[in-house]
This record gives structure tokens, sequence and C-alpha cells, in this order.
């Protein structure tokens, strides 16, 4: 009998530094662990320089550990993208899979880290930790959005575990916390007064100099947003198709379009 091979388990350490000489944002470093590259960057019309993570992999399996380092210097401004959804496979040999992402952005910088969806399968178990450090004036924007599973195949909330924690501090004190840990097999995490029914969720946040925000309160049906001080928008959202969940996934961008004052970026258009 032929031996079976060792399952090869992913620990990829990778790291990204921004600078802006001469004014220009640039990716001064570039340096990614297997699976994940880097494409060529875009520079956009209002100066900000877009770059996409992509994966050899496809996706995330029992085991596997991604870090992800991203630095921004003073002046630099960069929108940091993944053009596919993060698929979450099943684990069945009761493993996790891990991913730690570490962000610095020095005064006068930007940094905006939007992930198109994670979608989580049966059996898996995913941790993501991210912390943020922000100096003086400099700017940060994140939106993370979430399927509850394979939905069109009955997988809803078939998963073991899901969880996520962001930490946002500025100037060395805490400025924004946040945290979401589902585990359908220990409760009713569909049920009332937590997910209530919903198959798709979203977190973000946003913080810098800006020009006012709109009123807070619900955006649309679904969506809930409220204002940190005189420069923070955080926004989360439950809901239960589809199509409502990329309708206000769209209103968040318009709004940070409106107070940010920066151009509209299509993110279908480098999605795969």
């Amino acid at each position: 009998m032929t031996a079976r091979a060792p399952i090869r388990r992913i620990h990829s350490r990778s790291r990204l530094a921004f600078d802006a000489p001469g004014g220009r944002t640039r990716l001064a470093v570039s340096d990614c662990g297997a699976p994940l590259r880097v494409m060529r960057g875009f520079e956009l019309p209002d100066g900000r320089l877009l770059v996409q993570i992509i994966s050899a992999a496809p996706g995330l399996f029992s085991g596997d550990r991604y870090e992800l380092d991203l630095e921004v210097a003073p002046g630099a401004r960069a929108v940091v993208l993944t053009p596919a959804a993060t698929k979450i496979h099943s684990m069945p040999d009761g493993g996790r899979a891990t991913q730690t992402i570490r962000a610095q952005v020095a005064a006068g910088g930007s940094l905006e880290v939007y992930p198109t969806l994670s979608i989580p399968f049966a059996d898996s178990d995913f941790e993501q930790d991210a912390t943020v450090v922000i100096e003086g004036d400099g700017r940060f924007g994140w939106l993370d959005p979430w399927s509850f599973g394979r939905i069109g195949s009955g997988e809803s909330n078939a998963y073991r575990r899901v969880a996520t924690r962001l930490r946002v501090d500025r100037n060395g004190r805490p400025l924004y916390r946040d945290a979401m840990e589902l585990t359908p097999a220990e409760s009713d995490v569909a049920g009332w007064g937590l997910l209530e029914g919903a198959t798709h969720a979203l977190s973000g946040c946003w913080f810098g100099p800006c020009e006012a925000w709109k009123p807070e309160g619900a955006l649309t049906d679904g969506l809930v947003t409220g204002v940190l001080g005189d420069d923070g928008l955080y926004a989360r959202g439950l809901f239960t198709d589809g199509r409502a969940f990329r309708s206000a996934l769209e209103d968040l961008r318009e709004r940070v379009v409106e107070a940010w004052d920066v151009g509209e970026i299509s993110q279908m258009q480098f999605t795969l």
C-alpha cells in the first residue's frame, strides 16, 4: 500500500510598504510569501495607488497560517483589494486556518483595505486578527464582507467557527474595537437576537480628516452606521439576500467617496 503524502500546511508571510517620493505613491516593498502575489498597481486619477493581492491557492485549508504586514509612509495613499472571494474549505480533521493582519499608517498617509468576500464552508474553522496603528492625521478604511456559508448549496451556518477581531489605535490610544465570533454547533447563531436569519454580513470603519458624514442611522435596510468623534464612521449590517447586501456595499463606498473627496472605485472592475 502506498503511503499517503503528508498534507502540506501553508505558512505565508507577506509585507507591503508604500511611500510617496515626489508626492507620487508607489509600492516600495512587495515581499509576498507563496501562494500570494501582488498584481501591478493601478494609479487612480485622485492619486491613490490600488493594488490587488491574489492567491494561487484555491482557498484556505486546515492548518494554513497567513500573515500580512501593511506599511504606509507619510503622503502615500494606498488601496488594497482582493479580487476574488476567500473560500474557507472544510476541515474534517478538526483544524483551523488563521490570518493575521498588521497595518501601520503614518501621519499624512492613507490606507484602505477592502477584501471581496469570505465564505466559510461546512465544518470549517477560521480566525482573523487585524491590528491597525494610525499616527496623527493618517487615514484608514476597512470593509469586511461575509457570507455565512455556501448559501446556494444549503450550507448556511454549517461551519464550526468563525472569529474576527479588529483593533485600531491612534497615537498610542485605543480608537476602535470590533469582534465577531460564531459557533453554530454550540448555539443557534441564526436565531433571534444574533443573526436573525441573515445570510450575509458586513462591518467597516473609516477614520481620518473628512467632510461631515451624513446623519447616523439606517442607510439601507439591514445596515446601520454611526459616527465616532469628528472623523470616524463605523458600519454594521445583516442581510437576508445578496441584492440588498451588494447595494449596501455600494452605498458605503459612495459615502466614503463623498466624505474623503476621492474618486469612486468600482470594485466589480477588479473582481475575478
